[in-house]
């Protein structure tokens, strides 16, 4: 067995140093250096030098060539167990106390000291960093990235409430038992649970390439699993009367509406959408890249039903003034059920319907495939309800 060096003197040397020897770390025995043995001896009628020595309860021995080679070697165990032993005297009590734990704790665990401190020497020592600290350069760093305000607010909310429920003062502090805690707390449904934990893998991913944590630990717990459910959309009728309504009441809500439900732009997109950007002439509607949810501009065809009703709009601002006011009066006064994106729910499950083309309704709505719209949009709607809601122009209501 080749006996290794002490290159060094830190504690951690000296206690892989004992365990490589399958040793007992005893501070106050020190480290004597043993007797060792040198002779020549005759094996498989070759000569060799041989270096033979005990230490505690292990005999050790090694075969050389020459006696030069041999004498070497016997001088390196020397000069190793003087190093150690002078290392090892300059050690505080509590000190060797933790150095024994820690070759005691290896032993029964079978793991090789020296090896765990080399793999802690390589990996990079991470910067302590206050949690709240953290999410406030996290939200700067998103906010300089230039995403959305409405994410900009949805992660904030989410990183403020798990900052707000846990007890810890660094990030790398937190784990998954404390991952899990936080959930447990919460009584939100699956959908929700599993987009707080993305937004939480995104803050950790974060703080991961920022040297505060070492591994992303969000990512430890699994993403929740649910049965997506059938979209709520309107039937023809509550469409009907949602329509009459706003023709009525709310003239300067009709482009809002219309353009919902007929061109199926999401409510983002619409409140960023400006006059300039329906082209009537050309039958389409252009959301530019600083509109869409995505970022990539497209164009929206302008459907005869929906060009009828741009045409008795106020063309003044398509999200007037007091809109949210209104917009709930509207919904009020209709009566209607309403459940979340309810007018671009309606919109795919219609124009699939009436259209048959599920690319085409995709590339309508702005997705890369059709995935997303058979996964989320798609309610069955038949035939003869299709073509009802094609021709709800403001003539007949």
């Amino acid at each position: 067995m080749r006996i290794p060096i002490v290159a060094h003197t830190s504690i951690a040397t000296i206690g892989s140093f004992c365990t490589l020897l399958g040793l007992e770390f005893r501070p106050k025995n020190a480290l004597k250096p043993p007797p060792m043995t040198l002779a020549q001896v005759t094996v498989g009628g070759y000569q060799y030098w041989i270096v033979e020595f005990r230490y505690g309860k292990k005999r050790f021995r090694r075969y050389f060539k020459t006696e030069a080679e041999a004498k070497r070697y016997a001088k390196q165990v020397q000069r190793d167990f003087d190093h150690a032993k002078a290392v090892l005297e300059e050690l505080t009590a509590p000190e060797r106390i933790r150095v024994a734990e820690a070759v005691q704790l290896a032993k029964k665990h079978r793991i090789d000291l020296l090896e765990c401190v080399r793999e802690a020497i390589r990996k990079p020592q991470i910067e302590q960093k206050r949690l709240e600290a953290a999410i406030e350069s996290f939200l700067e760093a998103k906010k300089l990235a230039g995403v959305r305000p409405q994410y900009l607010r949805q992660i904030k909310w989410v990183l403020t409430r798990f900052l707000a429920q846990i007890a810890v003062e660094f990030v790398d502090e937190v784990d998954l038992e404390i991952l899990r805690a936080f959930f447990r707390q919460q009584k939100w449904k699956a959908p929700t649970r599993r987009s707080v934990l993305i937004d939480l893998r995104t803050f950790f991913e974060f703080c991961k390439t920022q040297n505060w944590v070492r591994e992303n630990v969000a990512r430890k717990l699994e993403l929740p699993r649910f049965d997506e459910k059938a979209p709520e959309i309107l039937s023809v009728q509550e469409a009907k009367v949602l329509l009459k309504t706003v023709k009525e009441d709310f003239p300067r809500l009709i482009g809002y509406l219309t353009i919902g439900l007929f061109a199926g732009l999401r409510p983002a997109e619409l409140d960023r959408l400006s006059w300039q950007d329906v082209w009537l002439h050309q039958k389409v509607i252009h959301v530019r890249g600083r509109v869409a949810k995505t970022r990539r501009r497209r164009l929206v065809t302008i459907q005869p039903v929906l060009s009828a009703w741009l045409e008795i709009a106020d063309q003044s601002d398509i999200r007037p003034t007091n809109f949210d006011r209104q917009w709930k009066a509207l919904k009020r006064k209709a009566g209607v059920k309403w459940a979340h994106d309810i007018l671009r729910h309606t919109f795919a499950s219609y124009h699939l319907a009436y259209f048959k083309n599920p690319a085409l309704t995709a590339h309508e709505m702005g997705h890369r495939d059709q995935e997303m719209l058979y996964r989320h949009y798609r309610e069955l709607v038949t035939p003869t309800e299709a073509q009802e809601f094609w021709n709800l122009s403001p003539e007949i209501l």
